[in-house]
């Protein structure tokens, strides 16, 4: 172990996983792999904790950097996740940018909404964690990207879902979300396929918020003309007939097309 980490970075997220439980024992192979990188232990962990579900490539950039930006990435651990729920007012969620594995169990049962509002990333462990919520909302708009199975995870979620730093939304991850029984949030969507459309027609939650896309296609329209709940579109700019057309058949409530 020694022999390998000073001399290279990990290549694999096995091996990062072995890094973080030498730092957290304190193995002096961690000390001399840092120093020769001009960090800290502390630093080290951080970075490791942050990039683990990013990739090695990017931590290996990261680390190797002379001067890294460490302030503005903080870790939300065991620990953090325990004191929250213990005092609630004693930590805000929404200042971090990473979480454990281990943390998102812990805050799941705290019976109250979560808003980790700056997470960059998020692992299919801790979105199987978190789907597991309790409280009323979970707001996760730090996301720009998800994948399909952390996708199928937090379509378990009971309550409002914010994903409204999502750009785009695979066919796979649409399907999923269609079944979250709870008012969905998808803001930050530009665009939006036809078969994305289909799926997401299909939501039985009550509502979805869509105001950021600006046009939409006959089929699309067709297909959220079928939603049966709240459709928050008022960000739309033109229409074709047949996309009007298509629309005006949402029935459910008729007030609560919101162009």
């Amino acid at each position: 172990l020694g022999a390998i980490l000073c001399e290279e970075e990990p290549t694999t997220e096995e091996g990062m996983q072995l890094m973080i439980r030498a730092a957290e024992l304190g193995d002096h192979t961690i000390v001399t792999y840092a120093n020769k990188r001009g960090k800290t232990v502390s630093e080290l962990t951080s970075g490791l904790l942050l990039y683990k579900d990013v990739g090695a490539s990017q931590y290996g950039q990261w680390v190797q950097n002379p001067n890294p930006d460490v302030s503005e990435k903080k870790v939300l651990t065991k620990a953090i996740a325990q004191q929250f729920r213990e005092d609630k007012n004693s930590v805000d969620l929404g200042e971090f940018t990473a979480i454990e594995d281990e943390a998102a169990k812990i805050l799941v049962k705290s019976d109250c909404s979560l808003d980790l509002s700056n997470l960059k990333t998020l692992s299919d462990a801790v979105a199987a964690s978190l789907s597991k919520i309790q409280g009323w909302s979970l707001t996760l708009d730090g996301l720009t990207e998800l994948s399909d199975a952390a996708a199928e995870s937090l379509s378990k979620c009971s309550g409002v879902l914010h994903l409204g730093g999502l750009k785009s939304l695979s066919d796979a991850s649409a399907e999923s979300l269609s079944k979250h029984n709870g008012a969905l949030w998808l803001r930050g969507l530009t665009s939006l396929s036809d078969q994305v459309a289909e799926s997401l027609s299909k939501h039985k939650g009550g509502e979805i918020c869509l105001n950021g896309l600006s046009k939409l296609s006959d089929a699309a329209a067709e297909s959220l003309g079928q939603y049966k709940g709240t459709l928050d579109l008022n960000n739309l700019k033109s229409l074709s007939d047949a996309a009007a057309m298509g629309l005006a058949k949402h029935e459910y409530r008729r007030e609560e097309l919101d162009l």
